[in-house]
């Protein structure tokens, strides 16, 4: 696993209930798709009023690899967690 920066779009923050290990949930929105991410109370706390913001968020990424119909190996790397929150950008 490895660190990048991107770009990403707040949709939408929830909080989570209680028990959970997490502080809340986001939507973020990036070139390529959305993922849905919990996140730490530091970070909650910064972008729950954030929805619509433009960010850059240092994400820790995994590996995802695939394989197709016709047996071609596929590998992606997805967004897993946010790490840190480096840009703070404006509405979009």
């Amino acid at each position: 696993m490895f660190k990048m920066p991107i770009s990403v779009i707040v949709d939408s923050v929830q909080e989570a209930k209680e028990g959970a290990k997490v502080a809340g949930y986001a939507n973020l929105l990036f070139t390529g798709g959305m993922v849905n991410l919990g996140v730490k109370q530091e970070i909650f706390k910064f972008i729950k009023d954030r929805e619509g913001d433009s960010l850059v968020c240092l994400f820790k990424m995994s590996l995802c690899e695939s394989v197709d119909r016709f047996k071609n190996r596929h590998v992606a790397f997805r967004p897993i967690q946010i790490l840190e929150i480096k840009e703070k950008g404006g509405k979009q």
